[in-house]
């Protein structure tokens, strides 16, 4: 952590948003995952796949863009 901290600030956002744009693609790619394993084997939930997939778009469209940003907000909430 100290070796971060001597970083410049614009190289440490650019970084943290990096990571953040990685975890937010392997999250949206396991819920994906998920879903269909759900649905796959039969799970007696109908509406957890179609949740999950919602939680992967949402990921997806709420992760930063190369400029710092949301890629996109969405006008649906996210609970129905």
């Amino acid at each position: 952590m100290n070796e971060f901290n001597k970083l410049t600030d614009d190289l440490e956002l650019q970084l943290a948003t990096a990571a953040m744009r990685v975890v937010a693609s392997k999250l949206a790619s396991l819920a994906e995952a998920i879903a269909e394993e759900m649905e796959a084997t039969g799970m007696p939930d109908p509406n957890g796949s179609s949740a999950l997939r919602r939680l992967a778009t949402e990921t997806r469209a709420l992760a930063p863009s190369a400029e710092g940003g949301p890629t996109s907000i969405t006008t649906k909430p996210l609970l129905n």
